[in-house]
């Protein structure tokens, strides 16, 4: 596994409930939508980066889960 990318910030900022527009109407910051189109271009361009987006979606989905199963008294059978 690679170092995290210091110029991509794979930090989880909004509950992914919170995104419902497209993010040019959500984000009206030039500064944030300029790095969320550079993020973007660069995804696009490295499988790489990709996969470890991908990876670190996977993780946090399953942490969700996993946090949820505990809070409603459920059995982690499902692993």
């Amino acid at each position: 596994m690679h170092p995290p990318d210091p110029g991509i910030d794979l930090a989880v900022t909004h509950p992914p409930t919170s995104f419902a527009a497209p993010i040019g109407i959500q984000v009206a910051e030039p500064e944030l939508r300029r790095r969320l189109a550079k993020t973007a271009y660069r995804l696009a361009h490295d499988s790489l980066l990709l996969e470890r987006l991908n990876q670190r979606v996977y993780e946090l989905l399953i942490t969700d889960r996993r946090q949820r199963r505990e809070r409603s008294g459920q059995s982690e059978h499902w692993l």
